[in-house]
């Protein structure tokens, strides 16, 4: 049997209500079980730690933690701002032959050259430095840098969370040695955290199609007033990640048109 996985921490908005049915429909399609869980503080009632606010995020890895999932094949693991288009029937789990199941996002690591504030390219270089320091791990490249995988949504296999189980360092000391590095506190998150451990443990990481994870979001660029959206939708597009700023304030009708129309259709509102 296979699983689709989603939770949240804090309070439940409009928006995160919309992406847990339109996940839970799309399940019930493919014949998936569904679980989603609101607030189940997953750090702390599961390590006995918080480590700031990117503790929340660390929940995501729930299904490989809790032995209770072994019970399932594979797992699913999808924020609620994760929405598939309409009516969509592709079984992903169909896909998926990996222990991990990730999307790239392939123009990440060129925008990070040109754009400002926190997530960068010079960041991502210590961040990568950290890796190979402390682990002497190489972590994937392209012609800009580092390969940048989007955590939003990540497949596991039944022995690729029992693999992570027993080689995963401990998030604690993970962010422990982010922190002495001095990098940004987004290398404490989910993302690089997983990032990092899949290449250190030479996990089998199968590159998914970009289509299930076709993300929406602003960027603010060096020297550049204002910021601009970028839309990675296509004819290929299955599950649409609404990740730009201001989103989680939406109502479930806009995310409908969001995920599903043009953007001159969206009517958000001003």
């Amino acid at each position: 049997m296979n699983l689709i996985y989603q939770y949240w921490d804090g309070e439940v908005r409009e928006s995160c209500r919309a992406g847990v049915m339109a996940m839970q429909e799309y399940a019930e399609r493919i014949g998936a079980e569904y679980i989603f869980e609101e607030n189940p503080q997953f750090l702390k009632n599961h390590f006995g730690y918080n480590f700031g606010n990117y503790s929340p995020h660390y929940g995501a890895f729930k299904p490989i933690y809790d032995e209770t999932f072994d019970r399932y094949d594979k797992i699913l693991f999808a924020d609620t701002d994760v929405f598939p288009v309409e009516g969509l029937e592709t079984n992903i789990f169909d896909e998926f032959t990996g222990e991990i199941g990730i999307c790239t996002e392939p123009e990440q690591p060129r925008i990070r050259t040109i754009t400002g504030g926190r997530i960068t390219h010079e960041q991502d270089e210590r961040f990568a430095a950290l890796c190979k320091n402390m682990f002497g791990t190489d972590l994937p490249r392209n012609s800009y840098g580092i390969d940048v995988f989007n955590t939003g949504m990540v497949l596991y296999s039944k022995e690729g969370r029992v693999k992570a189980r027993e080689t995963w360092l401990d998030p604690k000391r993970y962010v422990e040695l982010v922190r002495q590095m001095g990098l940004d506190s987004f290398y404490t998150c989910d993302q690089p955290y997983l990032h990092a451990m899949m290449f250190v443990h030479d996990f089998e990481v199968q590159r998914m199609d970009n289509g299930w994870n076709s993300y929406i979001h602003y960027s603010r660029y060096k020297g550049v007033d204002g910021r601009e959206l970028h839309d990675w939708r296509d004819d290929n597009t299955k599950f649409v990640h609404v990740q730009f700023a201001g989103a989680d304030n939406l109502d479930a009708e806009t995310h409908h048109r969001i995920v599903n129309l043009p953007q001159e259709k969206w009517n958000l509102p001003s």
